[in-house]
């Protein structure tokens, strides 16, 4: 006697969507308003019959370089051609490396719109390919503007508390 397995269905209803397929309506790039049966990228109708996320292999490996970091930092590699892109660099170029503009601040590399390649209409996010040397620089003034910040927030608790 064979055992039905129940099938977990998500709604249309945006709040009950798994996070990544929330993120896919919401995202600036992606044409997809969460309509089922469309393709989560261009947003036409998915016509193949084993097909469920997107209507063809273009519009998924498009997610992929705009969403999952291994396939974004390759596509900004490209762009850039693995030089730096700070003016007047002379890294070679085997020595390139991609940094977020908008510094993730543990937000972690898994699949999401911070890694969009370039910022949005506000500016925020988008990666660039930097040297080693300018990549440590860079990461070494956030990580200093971190602290700074953290010192604040606990001199202004220490002076609340007395």
């Amino acid at each position: 006697m064979a055992t039905k397995r129940a099938q977990a269905k998500h709604s249309v209803n945006k709040l009950e969507l798994p996070p990544l397929v929330a993120e896919r309506i919401s995202c600036a790039l992606s044409k997809w308003t969460g309509e089922m049966g469309r393709c989560h990228w261009c947003n036409e109708i998915i016509t193949g019959k084993r097909r469920r996320t997107w209507c063809s292999d273009a519009c998924g490996r498009a997610w992929q370089r705009e969403h999952i970091w291994r396939f974004a930092r390759s596509a900004a590699k490209r762009r850039a051609k693995y030089r730096c892109t700070k003016p007047g660099c002379t890294a070679e170029r085997r020595d390139c490396e991609v940094n977020h503009i908008l510094p993730l601040n543990g937000i972690g590399y898994g699949p999401g719109c911070q890694h969009h390649s370039k910022p949005n209409s506000k500016g925020e996010g988008g990666l660039e390919v930097l040297c080693h040397a300018h990549h440590a620089e860079i990461t070494a003034a956030q990580a200093t503007a971190r602290a700074v910040a953290r010192r604040a927030v606990q001199e202004s608790a220490v002076t609340t508390k007395q």
